[in-house]
């Protein structure tokens, strides 16, 4: 149960980060396209002579939280903000957006932004830091799965070693739901041993009912 809860709470804060990366890509999408719009009408305002200063003072502003987001930086150059991500992917030339898209990844479904089919490469920012979040818990699931497997091994191999009070071979305590490899999330006690206590084991294997060799052994792991 408690590598169970465990994974539970790791998952959902991976859910949560995984939520929070969908949501900052529809933010930049957006903002991209309205630095994309004001560059057409500063241009417009400015080819007739109009003061455009609100709309730069708008446009600067977009950006600035489109590099907060993503790690990019933009140019401007004869009055047409230029966004480019950290490799040179461009996301905004001129008064022409260019959309995040997103795909999910496997293992475990997360969301990974695209630009041009290809994996969007943030080198700084929100995006890049929700990122490093969840490879971060990822690899904590991944450990914990590993030590849910090293436990029951460990037990399952001083379990096996000894004799039930029936002085029959003692058998797994721990095993996977549905078979496979033992994981934080199916790892669950044998049901056989559930149902019926005496086969639980605490002698080794031969030297009687009065031997506590296996279940100080047991004990020792739980320190």
């Amino acid at each position: 149960a408690a590598f169970q809860a465990t994974l539970a709470r790791l998952a959902d804060i991976r859910s949560t980060h995984n939520g929070a990366y969908s949501h900052t890509v529809d933010q930049v999408n957006s903002l991209t396209g309205k630095v994309a719009e004001l560059n057409a009408q500063i241009a417009i305002a400015e080819n007739i002579g109009e003061d455009a200063n609100g709309l730069r003072d708008q446009r600067g502003e977009l950006v600035r939280q489109l590099a907060e987001r993503t790690g990019g930086r933009g140019t401007e150059v004869n009055g047409q903000v230029t966004f480019l991500l950290a490799d040179g992917q461009p996301l905004v030339v001129g008064s022409k957006s260019f959309q995040l898209g997103t795909t999910s990844t496997p293992p475990f479904g997360l969301t990974q932004a695209t630009l041009d089919g290809q994996p969007a490469n943030f080198a700084s920012g929100t995006l890049r830091g929700l990122q490093d979040a969840l490879t971060e818990i990822s690899g904590h699931i991944t450990s914990l799965d590993q030590l849910a497997e090293s436990v029951a091994g460990r037990v399952n191999a001083l379990h096996t070693a000894g004799s039930d009070l029936d002085g029959n071979p003692g058998t797994a305590v721990f095993v996977a739901n549905g078979g496979g490899t033992i994981t934080a999330a199916n790892l669950e006690i044998n049901a056989a041993l559930k149902t019926n206590p005496r086969l639980v084991v605490t002698a080794a294997f031969g030297a009687g009912s009065g031997d506590a060799t296996i279940a100080r052994a047991l004990g020792g792991l739980l320190q």
